[in-house]
């Protein structure tokens, strides 16, 4: 990160929770040598009004009066797709909205500095990890936070990002083994998907933020929904 400022907005209807998350951000911000730029906000009609497009990360309470953390967030990503967002929540159920918004990661009340960093430490690292993938004519470097889900295909395996889908020459095996280690699960033989791009589970299909449908196994239901309860409590594998 180096020089480069840093813009976080914090919001939340609780005094002590605000500047407890203002000086866990300091210590991490000290301990890596970041430059960062801290906003507080009591409510969210306040940081609706304030410049939202030029704001790196937000901390958002989920329970709040007036407008909830899920709704400010629908709102906020209408002005700008790319903040991270992160919900501080009394409740684990409330992460499971989370993902209609692209929400990055939820922090559980009460949080403590290591967990905080743990979690910031992760969303550097996904800002940050790349997949080296060999094309027909060349090695890319696909950006993991933009993978959706991986398939195979008459023996092809494609990558599905946000924008593209990719064709690759490896193997399905060798592509797991690197984004198990970064929040992705095999649901099905021919699919391994990104946890963080999971809408809902249904029945035997697992259904995407971008609309898409993919398989999942009977065998493996279970245990993927384990992963996915484990990552939303900010847990990775």
């Amino acid at each position: 990160q180096g020089s480069v400022m840093i813009r976080i907005a914090i919001c939340d209807d609780d005094v002590k929770v605000l500047a407890a998350l203002k000086d866990y951000l300091h210590c991490y911000a000290k301990e890596k040598n970041m430059q960062l730029n801290v906003i507080l906000f009591q409510n969210g009609i306040e940081l609706l009004k304030h410049d939202i497009k030029n704001i790196d990360m937000i901390f958002l309470d989920v329970e709040m009066p007036e407008i909830n953390g899920i709704e400010l967030a629908r709102q906020i990503r209408q002005v700008n797709t790319q903040v991270m967002i992160l919900f501080v929540t009394n409740y684990i159920q409330y992460a499971l909205q989370g993902y209609e918004v692209q929400a990055f990661r939820y922090l559980i009340k009460p949080i403590n500095q290591a967990e905080f960093n743990q979690t910031l430490d992760q969303i550097w690292h996904q800002q940050n990890a790349y997949l080296a993938v060999k094309t027909r004519f060349e090695t890319i470097r696909v950006r993991i936070d933009t993978i959706y889900y991986v398939e195979t295909e008459k023996g092809h395996v494609m990558i599905h990002t946000e924008d593209e889908k990719i064709e690759c020459y490896s193997t399905m095996e060798k592509i797991e083994t690197v984004l198990r280690e970064e929040g992705f699960f095999r649901c099905h033989n021919a699919f391994l998907v990104a946890l963080k791009a999971v809408k809902k589970v249904q029945l035997n299909d697992i259904v995407l933020n971008n609309g898409t449908v993919i398989a999942l196994s009977k065998n493996r239901k279970k245990q993927f929904k384990q992963v996915y309860t484990d990552f939303l409590g900010g847990n990775f594998l």
